[in-house]
């Protein structure tokens, strides 16, 4: 008998990459920890991918989270390094480590993602195992009881293409293009109408096909449709659901101005960016540390384009805590908003409404 997912393992590889990325780590962890945080993966045109020659050592993918970080090796191996007091590294204790360990498991994953003290991986028969900080039902295994393990995601309907983690909740995309998702829903962040926490995994009933993936940030999530288009829900307080609003969403609403054209999304905290097919990006939500790039701190409820960005098209943006960050084609790195710790890698600690190049 054909194992579960066996023959979409291909194609799975392939959407998982595109939603997570390949080594772009100049990014953000979140800047807070339990559910104020958010997992933050840098999101790619999707004809980009990782390839490693027969002989070389393995490359990496990484996912930030609220004060830990998670990678994936090429060949399936992950590791965590950081803060492990819910167990969120998942090698069986509760003791920080300042250096990546391995995960306790003997499976092979194909992406990881990290969220405020939990962390999920993909497997490649379709299934999601998670670990960590429980209190909400994130690690959706029927329990409330954290765990330093990985366990089983229960009640998936169907196979799983990818994923993505938010600061309580957790998200995923089948391979029939539906959105799933469990955890932490006191702002309607898992999106089936109601604020009742997801004690199991449930369906987005308006996104039950046509989903292409999804990010899901501090306390909303955001998807992006096969026809590129963008639809959010969940907390809207700053204007990060983007449909001109401040009214917290607790079903999928369109956000304004991006019905077409958008391969990606990335949901961080309090804002929320997307890349276009042409290689523009627009951004929505909280503005105080300047995370839209426009050269204000004026909060944007509706999505606006960073200024002064270099002629080159970005590849890949990430939305974290309160900064943002971009990679263009001509190899750059390009970073804006909060610098307090210097996480915009310009040299200096003030604040940068406008993107400065990292370095």
């Amino acid at each position: 008998m054909q194992a579960r997912g066996a023959g979409r393992t291909g194609r799975r590889r392939s959407v998982a990459r595109a939603a997570a990325t390949a080594l772009f780590v100049a990014v953000v962890a979140a800047g807070c920890s339990g559910t104020g945080g958010t997992g933050s993966s840098a999101t790619t045109l999707p004809s980009e991918t990782t390839t490693t020659a027969p002989d070389a050592p393995p490359t990496f993918t990484v996912s930030t989270g609220g004060n830990h970080t998670c990678a994936i090796s090429s060949d399936g191996v992950a590791t965590c390094w950081g803060e492990n007091t819910k167990g969120q590294l998942g090698d069986g204790t509760t003791t920080d480590r300042p250096v990546a360990g391995a995960v306790t498991t003997a499976e092979p994953f194909v992406q990881i993602s990290a969220g405020g003290s939990h962390t999920c991986a993909l497997l490649e028969d379709g299934s999601v195992m998670c670990w960590g900080r429980n209190d909400f039902a994130q690690l959706g295994n029927g329990t409330l009881a954290d765990s330093p393990v990985p366990g089983a995601v229960v009640g998936l309907p169907e196979d799983v293409a990818s994923l993505s983690l938010g600061g309580g909740h957790a998200c995923v995309v089948t391979t029939a293009g539906g959105v799933v998702c469990w955890g932490l829903n006191r702002t309607g962040q898992i999106g089936n109408g109601t604020t009742n926490d997801g004690q199991a995994p449930v369906a987005v009933p308006a996104l039950s096909s046509g989903v292409a993936m999804v990010s899901a940030g501090g306390f909303h999530t955001c998807a992006v449709t096969t026809a590129g288009g963008v639809l959010c829900w969940g907390s809207n307080e700053h204007g990060q659901v983007g449909d001109g609003t401040n009214q917290n969403r607790l079903e999928p609403v369109p956000v304004s101005g991006l019905e077409s054209g958008v391969v990606a999304v990335s949901a961080g905290l309090f804002h929320t960016c997307a890349l276009r097919s042409d290689g523009t990006v627009s951004c929505w939500g909280k503005n105080g540390y300047g995370e839209m790039g426009d050269g204000t701190t004026t909060q944007r409820p509706t999505p606006v384009s960073p200024s002064g960005m270099p002629a080159a098209a970005v590849t890949q943006i990430v939305a974290g805590g309160g900064q943002t960050c971009a990679a263009t084609a001509d190899g750059a790195l390009w970073c804006w908003g909060q610098n307090e710790f210097g996480q915009v890698g310009d040299g200096g600690s003030a604040n940068q409404v406008l993107p400065a190049r990292v370095g």
